[in-house]
């Protein structure tokens, strides 16, 4: 078996680290032979499960055909025949043998539960958030005579086609809880500004004003969101605005919870809770399950919270599909009590179902994009995708009836080249601007947002660390860049955080480029947006961890919206090649997309969806 494990790891399949703490806990145990190498390999699996984004490892999945994901059979077919076949019977004997597993009511490193194996930690948060919206979602809020009139006011144009951005404000105006989902240009920020109008209206005089803020979980994306606020606060007469308190510049999340150098736990938590009303948080596909049980465990009792984003979007970077979970119960039709409420106030006629969650009276899918009409070959991809529509979605690529996207189609190793020349045309606008002696650093970050080369994967010539490297060479050769031997802050370098400053206010996926300090141009600085807006230097040598971001994941790009946006793909298959993945990188250009990859990796890609292993759903349901 170590023999086994020593090759898992040579393959990525395992870390060290997954070994190293799967032989610690085994340790705990009283279990010798095969009973303990059984033991060792489902801690180890378990361990890499959870860092590839699972909640839970389901047991049932621990087989001679599903196990690594098909990524190598015949290491899978060894450690099966070494394991002797175990069936779902003799994992859970092993489990309850062990001493170390329990069903969660006393402490244990690991939690079963049916047949899905936790670390206590994720089972724990796991439980915290599926306790808080079974509750909450069932929490009615007394609301005043004239809603109906309010939001008649605030959508005036009843249509025959149902406006679900009147039925979300009816639903957030009504539940305690409120999740609203749509693609891109759906009008999910619109909807939240309305939502505050009618707050305010619906606020009965003499009332204590409303402490309202709001959250995303990047700093792009707080920027954004910062943005769309403040053309909606601005809208409001000095009279509306004194019925609330709100801080005209969205938070990260670990701004608003009060992250801590060095530390794990948050300021605000169940015995400091924030000073609020009503949280919205947007891009809510982007927040893990660890983040999410911080987030609950914040609120005062009294909070409501309003989840913005798109289920379609890939999910968090770490463990969990909270969003998807939570829209997994989405459809539109609700329960007989709620559509006939929401009917009452919208003068919509809606679906009513006898079996419904409860939670799924919470739930509001918004469908109409206003961003892209039937004339957008990006709106189209987007909705092919999505779908699962991989023969369409190659068709419309193939056409070329649209000037919004293009398809470039990898034949060989030699239409390498043509994707850094895109590059270099992409990026050579925002660097000869750089180049004038009167330049504005806020210019130069907008221009430099204009196009964005996404790709897949981190590694290999195809991965963000080797497409970087070569796009600074042929920008240096094409004179756009210039960088002495060994000179790390050149002019012009657009940089990523990648690990969370609080004392600086950086967080991981703030973008900056190095440029001539303001106030001594002999030296450089790294200029960034920050969420309220604000652009700000810093000194190279105080920034944390962070890379050159010519390129990035499409992960990475969450939260984000570029004018132009290339992906590159590679030309083998991986796993990590999904329809999540692929929409989200099409839904953030805005006016033009180009891909570049192999038609057959492409369409599988379209076709292949990996869904996050969770027990959330079945604990909602």
């Amino acid at each position: 078996m170590e023999v086994l494990f020593k090759q898992a790891i040579e393959k990525n399949l395992f870390t060290v680290l997954d070994v190293h703490l799967s032989q610690f806990l085994t340790e705990q145990t009283p279990l010798t032979g095969q009973n303990k190498q059984r033991l060792l390999f489902l801690i180890s699996y378990l361990s890499a499960e959870t860092r590839a984004g699972h909640v839970c490892l389901k047991l049932t999945k621990l087989n001679s055909i599903d196990m690594f994901n098909g990524r190598d059979n015949e290491l899978n077919q060894q450690f099966w025949s070494k394991l002797s076949s175990p069936r779902l019977s003799d994992w859970c004997e092993l489990l309850t043998l062990s001493t170390i597993a329990s069903d969660g009511q006393r402490y244990t490193p690991l939690v079963l539960q049916a047949d899905r194996l936790y670390f206590q930690r994720m089972w724990l948060n796991e439980q915290k958030v599926a306790n808080y919206f079974r509750q909450i979602s069932t929490v009615k809020l007394t609301h005043t005579a004239n809603l109906s009139t309010i939001l008649t006011d605030l959508f005036p144009d009843q249509q025959d086609e149902i406006d679900w951005q009147k039925i979300a404000v009816a639903m957030a105006l009504t539940r305690q809880v409120a999740i609203i989902s749509g693609g891109p240009g759906t009008g999910k920020t619109t909807t939240v500004a309305k939502l505050l109008a009618a707050l305010i209206a619906a606020r009965p005089k003499h009332s204590p004003a409303l402490r309202i803020m709001a959250a995303a979980p990047t700093g792009k994306a707080a920027a954004r969101l910062t943005q769309a606020f403040n053309v909606a606060l601005d809208k409001l007469t000095t009279q509306q605005n004194a019925k609330l308190i709100m801080s005209n510049e969205a938070l990260t999340l670990h701004r608003l919870l009060g992250a801590q150098l060095n530390q794990q736990q948050f300021i605000h938590c169940k015995e400091n809770p924030l000073h609020l009303d009503i949280l919205i948080i947007d891009e809510a596909s982007m927040v893990d399950l660890s983040m999410m049980a911080s987030v609950i465990d914040a609120l005062p009792e009294h909070a409501r919270l309003i989840l913005l984003g798109d289920r379609e979007q890939l999910s968090s970077v770490e463990a969990g599909a909270v969003l998807g979970d939570l829209c997994y119960f989405a459809s539109n039709d609700y329960s007989d009590s709620r559509a006939n409420e929401l009917t009452e106030l919208t003068g919509y006629p809606l679906l009513a179902t006898e079996k419904c969650a409860s939670i799924a009276d919470n739930i509001c899918l918004l469908q109409k994009s206003y961003r892209f009409d039937q004339q957008s070959g990006i709106g189209q991809l987007a909705a092919y995708v999505k779908q699962g529509e991989s023969k369409k979605a190659m068709q419309l690529l193939m056409a070329k009836q649209y000037n919004d996207i293009a398809f470039h189609c990898f034949r060989s190793e030699l239409d390498y080249p043509s994707v850094i020349e895109h590059a270099v045309q992409g990026y050579s606008h925002y660097l000869q601007y750089i180049k004038q002696a009167d330049f504005d650093i806020n210019q130069a970050l907008m221009l430099f947002s204009c196009f964005r080369l996404l790709s897949a994967l981190r590694d290999g010539a195809f991965g963000v660390d080797g497409l970087n490297s070569q796009i600074e060479k042929a920008l240096i050769k094409q004179k756009l860049l210039s960088m002495a031997p060994n000179e790390e802050w050149y002019l012009g370098r657009p940089v990523m955080i990648l690990k969370n400053h609080s004392g600086l206010g950086l967080y991981n996926g703030d973008i900056g480029i190095t440029l001539p300090s303001t106030t001594d141009p002999s030296k450089k600085r790294v200029y960034f947006q920050l969420a309220d807006g604000r652009i700000q230097g810093f000194s190279p040598y105080r920034l944390p961890l962070h890379e050159t971001a010519f390129v990035m994941t499409v992960h990475k790009s969450q939260g984000s919206e570029f004018d132009h946006v290339a992906l590159i793909l590679p030309t083998e298959f991986s796993p990590i090649l999904t329809r999540s993945l692929l929409y989200t990188a099409v839904t953030r250009a805005k006016k033009q997309m180009t891909l570049y990859s192999r038609s057959s990796i492409l369409e599988k890609a379209i076709n292949s969806q990996i869904e996050r292993q969770t027990g959330l759903i079945q604990a909602l349901a």
